[in-house]
């Protein structure tokens, strides 16, 4: 297996403190307008981290202006660590062992989900009971999902 990692961009990505707080605001039985305003106001101005397939002729089925594309949603993560799990547990069955893992920015993520009318994972885990962001990107709304 060949991970990569490549930087794409100079934005900043969210610190681990960052990260917990984000996390703390989404585990909340219920999220205030201000809760909501908050994580926003962290994702903006950062990258997210996604998977890239090493194979070219993967990329151009598995990405979509360079954000993973897996299972019919864009998949990025604040967090690396949670990209390389997803990257070597789930996706690498479809897009190959060798990936690299990319940093693209938050706005454009969002931007690639909207274009394409497709609905953009943030923090993506199947582990059950686990909670994600979920940019719809028809609506253009980021809403929070809980695995089932």
């Amino acid at each position: 297996m060949d991970i990569q990692e490549q930087t794409t961009t100079q934005i900043p990505t969210l610190s681990p403190q960052e990260i917990r707080s984000m996390k703390t605001k989404l585990n909340q039985p219920n999220r205030t307008q201000k809760d909501w305003d908050f994580i926003k106001s962290l994702l903006q101005s950062r990258s997210l981290f996604t998977v890239c397939p090493g194979d070219e002729n993967l990329r151009s089925r598995f990405t979509i202006d360079g954000v993973l594309y897996d299972q019919g949603v864009l998949l990025a993560f604040s967090d690396e660590e949670f990209c390389e799990e997803y990257g070597k547990r789930f996706a690498a069955i479809r897009i190959g062992r060798e990936f690299t893992i990319v940093t693209v920015p938050y706005e454009q993520v969002l931007s690639i989900a909207a274009d394409h009318e497709k609905d953009a994972y943030i923090d993506f885990r199947k582990e059950k009971d686990e909670r994600f962001l979920v940019y719809d990107g028809k609506a253009k709304t980021l809403h929070l999902c809980i695995n089932q």
